[in-house]
């Protein structure tokens, strides 16, 4: 046996009452831990549909206004549409459209597009001069 489980007894040489005991324990744990987990799920959905701050400072010099910018990208968007969630999609896409492998997964994701035959599709009946033009554009923008 592996070092360090000398002293461990399998379930099944353990007396009814201790399996039990041990079992309640082990429940006990889980509720514990299904509570704390749908805790943070209720906290974050709270924190996703709250405002989103003014601008996000990226590092000590640089401020970068991201209320302003979903703005001008998305001029017919709802004040009351505005929010975390939308900050973190605007980011994400910003992040994807610069290459991030993980952010471009994530928004297809996100956008129910997984499958790499709709991409494609979707990507070949657009002229390849076109798409370049407007994802350099809204690079700028971002």
């Amino acid at each position: 046996m592996a070092k360090g489980h000398e002293n461990l007894i399998p379930a099944n040489k353990r007396s009814k009452d201790e399996v039990r005991k041990n079992g309640r324990k082990g429940g006990k744990a889980s509720g514990k831990a299904r509570k704390q987990a749908k805790t943070f799920k209720t906290l974050a959905q709270q924190l996703l549909t709250m405002k989103p701050t003014n601008s996000i400072r990226i590092n000590e010099k640089k401020v970068y206004p991201l209320i302003e910018k979903i703005k001008e990208l998305f001029p017919g968007l709802k004040e009351s549409d505005m929010t975390n969630r939308t900050a973190l999609l605007f980011t994400l896409m910003r992040e994807a459209l610069k290459g991030d492998k993980q952010a471009i997964d994530m928004m297809m994701n996100t956008a129910g597009e997984k499958e790499p035959e709709k991409l494609v599709a979707t990507v070949i009946n657009f002229n390849k001069k076109d798409v370049k033009k407007y994802a350099d554009a809204l690079r700028k923008k971002l």
